[in-house]
């Protein structure tokens, strides 16, 4: 290089070097930067997998892991579970034994259930071979697609920008971005559609997957950010019109280029929780800014951060990258508690959350499960008080707790369900002994023959008819019923039945006798055979003999054989016609043509048959190829029908038989050209479906016709009773007449029944002794007219009702009044006595000056033991139907027991201290009371007692019973007789003392003497000492009381040296002597 060329490059390099100055100086100026550095760019790493399912509640997809530096996989999932919405639950990836959780990156829904999602792992392990499974909260049942993808190069600290989503229902799901250039864009389209159409990524978008399944596709797209923003654009082509589409899409951001610093972030404890960006070592770029969260795992709080940040917020750490640095979340576990619930009694319960031990905080719900005949009915144990509320119960874990759930047992009531040998009852729930509330359900079951007729038993009348033939009955009680069964009144055949035969012709005339029965029907059957040619019946018709009209027959049923012109036919007598009886006639049919292949026809009478609905729903059967068993089933029958069925057979001869089935009565039965026909009648027999069948001699063509004829309704009848109230006057009987029934007398409380009464007029008369009147005549009957002088009562009684009437005469009841317990005065007697049912009364005072030793009264009471109802002087009640009895109220007085004692000693002690519910030193009437306590001073002793049992006793303890009155009891103590100088003990000392002053020594603080006299003679001399000396050596002292605690001994004289004192013999005083 010449000079000039250096010249020229130093001045370049010159100029270049300010440059970068003023840049440096202008980067200072704007402060930080937050994220500096060049940077590398994010490219897919590795083969894209997708899969697709339907009616799944998971998918999963085979993949590799990618195996370039900063890694990062994503999965999108696209799913249709509209009209069942699900939600994803987890996406994992697994290999081996490691299941890796992937999060949520985001999600957007068009309405419920129609999504596309993102989710992330950043960092997976490189080239893994293993499986992605997107898990939903249930099967998903209109299609999923997912796809996963793996990037390398990215920004393994910030990995993500916004992510950004849309819906709609045209034809280009659209999302707009915003990110930094540089920034990899990836999104996962959802579009749904009864026919998924095809969808095209934008122009300068890169398709990763795109598939389609049921009323789901799915596709994923990248495109790089060259700017601040990018639009994310699919073309929806073909399918169906209406359709929905989500969109959701996300920035991912490159790894840093250029100088880096490591970031490391540490977990403690390492499961306290995560943090974002993970624990571990992140490189970052130099003086990037990167924010930090954490988030506790279950039984963790955050704590502090340590390190680079501080603080107790898991929001607010923020670390710019100018040197490596180090971060530590602290976490801090949460304290567990045991609940432990316990249980007496039969029952259970559950817990809200399940478990048992709780963090501290937690407000666990419990819910007592009374077992089978139980209820629950409270909470006990230590912790009972913690539990809030009345139902749901709730307690909150701020410690170990132990409650109880107490359950009781409910009343068990027994259900006799008997029968009257004709059938049988069927409980549910089985078993027959139920808990109290219990409904039951009883279905009575007849035997075969029988129906079921009625209920009957003690407590018939708490069935409620169902309406299913089924009756339910609540268990309060003990209860008892009887199901009554009866043979079903089917109808019957009426007289004989006609038939005939033809062939070639138009019509067959038949011969017949209408039936005599009650309640009549009519039945014809007609079975033709039309060969090629088909035939139809014109009509039916009954002309009676010696002149009339001919009346028409209505159709019941025809029945093909299968598509062959053979035909069996059943006609009926049309209502509002009335059936003559015994009326002897022809019955016509007729048809449209003559009839090639022969008619058979018949027609049978029936008797007790419903005249309202005479036939239950036709059945009929045909077959069109050769068959030998004709048979049709009617079902839903009552079980007390007749069946009444008329069948065709194909027969070319007379040879070729035709049999009924079991329990079927042939009515008839004939053959002409190529007809075989019969008809027979069946009882139902109590069952809910019968089949009519008939066997044939020979395979042809066949028919068969048959109806249900229903019985006669029974007439409905009714009941009358007559109950007589009691009534406190005496009348033990009276006499009843019913017009046209019955008459009967009664005693008080009965009731006499009349049943299986027709409807009509009834009138019902007490037959009452001259002088009597009633009070009153009430019948439940909304139409009876009372006649009160006439003791009598009309109404009209409907079929099927029951009435009652009940005669009350007058019906009194006494208030009295009682003592209780009262040992002096009367019992008040009530003038207004006695009073009828809803009177009121006015409740007197005590006027008969009622009293009770120890007590005080206080009122009355409707029991004895005061635990009815309370009344004072003027109350008032009313009374019902049932005598009163008003028992005095007593309340026991409490007195007071005065304790003392004269001479010199303890006060006793008194055991009780006092009666129960009375106050200290008081006591009710007739306590036993025990004394106890008492103890002389010096020189003294116990010489009786006052107020006592024992008044006598010289013992420290004694008892009294304690009068109706306040009371004084005690103790007297005395000196002791020769204890003179008061040590407690007659001794030589006080003979000394004795003596000592009986020669005029002096004995200062003794006088007087008055208690050194122990022989009683007025004088303190040297017998008493030696009387003295004598009882201390323990030899005998007559009858002196030495040593004994007596009154106080008269003095004639005082020894010299004592003199008397100002207040009497009582006081003496010591004088020296001269």
């Amino acid at each position: 290089m010449n000079r000039k060329g250096l010249r020229v490059f130093t001045r370049q390099y010159t100029e270049i070097l300010c440059l970068l100055v003023m840049v440096s100086l202008l980067v200072g100026m704007m402060g930080p930067v937050q994220i500096a550095g060049a940077q590398g760019g994010v490219t897919v790493d590795g083969a894209v997998s997708s899969a697709t399912a339907d009616g799944v509640s998971s998918i999963s997809v085979g993949h590799t892991t990618g195996t370039g530096t900063d890694r990062l996989m994503l999965v999108g999932v696209s799913a249709n579970s509209y009209g069942g919405v699900r939600t994803i639950s987890s996406v994992t990836f697994t290999y081996d034994t490691t299941v890796l959780t992937l999060s949520q990156v985001g999600l957007v829904e068009n309405e419920a259930g129609r999504l596309a999602a993102i989710y992330g792992l950043l960092n997976p392990p490189s080239g893994q071979a293993g499986t992605v499974t997107v898990t939903f909260s249930g099967s998903v049942g209109n299609g999923i697609v997912a796809g996963v993808v793996n990037f390398a190069g990215v920004d393994q600290a910030n990995p993500y920008g916004t992510y950004a989503s849309n819906t709609g229902t045209d034809t280009t799901p659209t999302v707009n971005v915003v990110t930094t250039a540089g920034d990899l864009v990836f999104d996962t389209v959802f579009l749904g559609a009864a026919t998924i159409g095809t969808l095209a990524a934008g122009d300068s978008q890169t398709a990763q997957w795109s598939a389609t399944i049921d009323r789901a596709g799915g596709a994923g797209s990248i495109e790089e950010a060259t700017g601040t923003s990018v639009t994310m654009s699919w073309t929806v082509s073909a399918g169906a019109t209406s359709r929905f589409w989500a969109i959701v899409a996300v920035p991912i951001k490159p790894a840093a280029a250029g100088p880096t610093q490591d970031l490391t972030i540490a977990v403690s404890p390492s499961g306290g929780g995560t943090t974002v960006p993970a624990a571990g070592v992140h490189t970052c770029a130099q003086n990037a800014v990167v924010d930090i969260t954490a988030t506790a795992n279950v039984g963790y709080v955050f704590g502090t951060w340590s390190g680079a940040c501080s603080g107790t917020d898991p929001d607010g750490c923020r670390v710019t990258m100018d040197a490596d640095k180090t971060v530590t979340a602290n976490f801090t576990a949460i304290p567990q508690y045991d609940l432990t619930v316990n249980v007496a009694g039969n029952g259970s319960v559950t817990l809200d959350p399940a478990g048992g031990t709780y963090y501290e905080g937690t407000t666990v719900t419990l819910t007592p499960v009374p077992g089978p005949c139980y209820t629950f009915s409270g909470w006990s144990g230590p912790d009972s008080g913690d539990i809030q509320g009345t139902g749901p119960y709730t307690i909150l874990m701020d410690g170990n707790k132990s409650v109880t759930a107490d359950f009781a047992a409910l009343p068990q009531y027994t259900l006799t369900a008997g029968d009257d040998g004709h059938g049988s009852v069927t409980l549910d729930p089985a078993g027959g002994t139920y808990c109290t509330g219990t409904t039951v359900t009883l279905t009575p079951v007849p035997d075969s023959g029988y129906i079921f007729d009625s209920w009957s038993g003690t407590n018939s009348g708490d069935l409620t008819d169902n309406g299913d033939g089924t009756w339910s009955i609540t268990m309060d009680a003990n209860k008892s019923v009887t199901a009554n069964f009866g043979a079903p009144p089917w109808p019957t055949l009426d007289g004989a039945a006609s038939s005939g035969t033809a062939d070639d012709v138009d019509t067959i005339d038949i011969a017949h006798t209408t039936g005599t029965g009650t309640n009549r029907l009519m039945l014809v059957g007609v079975s033709w055979n039309c060969g090629s040619t088909d035939r139809t019946i014109s009509s039916v018709t009954f002309t009676p003999s010696g002149g009339g009209g001919a009346i028409t027959l209505d159709p019941v049923i025809t029945q093909q054989a299968g598509t062959q012109l053979r035909y069996s036919a059943i006609y009926r007598w049309p209502d509002g016609t009335e059936l003559p009886s015994g009326q002897a006639g022809t019955v016509t049919v007729t048809f449209n043509d003559a009839v090639p292949n022969g008619i058979v026809a018949g027609v049978a009478n029936f008797a007790g048959v419903n005249q309202t609905t005479p036939l239950g729903t036709p059945g009929g059967e045909g077959s069109g190829t050769n068959d030998a068993a004709p048979t049709v089933t009617l079902t839903g029958l009552n079980g007390n029908e007749l069946i009444f069925d008329n069948v065709f057979q194909g027969a070319s001869g007379e040879s070729q038989t035709l049999t009924a089935g079991s329990g079927q009565t042939q009515l008839w039965n004939a053959w002409i050209a190529n007809t075989r026909a019969a008809a027979s009648a069946k009882e139902a027999a109590s069952a809910s479906s019968v089949t009519m069948s008939w066997t044939a001699g020979s395979e042809a063509y066949w028919a068969i016709a048959a109806v249900p004829i229903n019985p006669a309704a029974e007439v409905e009848t009714g009941t009358i009773i007559v109950e007589k109230r009691t009534e406190p006057d005496g009348w033990t009987e009276k006499d009843f007449d019913f017009t046209g029934a019955a008459t009967g007398s009664l005693a008080d409380g009965e009731q006499i029944v009349v049943s299986d009464l027709q409807a009509g007029v009834y009138s019902v008369q007490e037959v009452v002794p001259a002088g009597w009147t009633l009070t009153s005549i009430v019948c439940d009957d909304g139409n009876s007219v009372v006649n009160l002088p006439n003791f009598e009562a009309e109404f009209h009684l409907e079929a099927g009702e029951t009435v009652k009437c009940t005669f009350y005469n007058l019906l009194q009841y006494s208030v009295t009044y009682d003592g209780n317990g009262n040992t002096g005065g009367t019992a008040p007697v009530d003038p207004a006595s006695p009073y009828n049912p809803g009177a009121t009364v006015t409740v007197l005072g005590n006027t008969g000056s009622l009293v009770r030793t120890g007590y005080t009264f206080a009122g009355w009471n409707t029991q004895a033991d005061g635990l009815g109802t309370s009344y004072n002087q003027g109350d008032t009640f009313v009374i019902g139907s049932a005598n009163v009895t008003l028992y005095a109220k007593w309340t026991q007085n409490c007195y007071a027991l005065t304790l003392g004692h004269t001479g010199s000693g303890d006060d006793p002690v008194a055991s009780p201290a006092n009666s129960t519910g009375c106050a200290a030193g008081t006591y009710h009437y007739g306590e036993s009371i025990n004394l106890s306590g008492a103890a002389a001073d010096l020189g003294w002793g116990i010489a009786s007692w006052y107020g006592t049992d024992n008044n006598a006793s010289t013992a420290n303890t004694n008892s009294l019973v304690m009068p109706a009155s306040a009371h004084a009891a005690g103790v007297n103590y005395l000196r002791l007789l020769g204890d003179v100088n008061m040590d407690g003990l007659v001794n030589s000392s006080d003979a000394l003392l004795v003596l000592s002053v009986d020669v005029g020594l002096p004995a200062a603080g003794y006088c007087p003497m008055n208690y050194g006299d122990v022989d009683g003679d007025g004088v303190v001399n040297s017998t008493d000492a030696l009387i003295i000396l004598s009882y201390d050596a323990g030899l005998p002292v007559g009858t002196s009381l030495v040593g004994q605690p007596v009154p106080e001994p008269v003095l004639s004289q005082q020894p010299p040296g004592c003199t008397l004192g100002s207040m009497g013999l009582s006081l003496w005083s010591w004088v020296p002597m001269p």
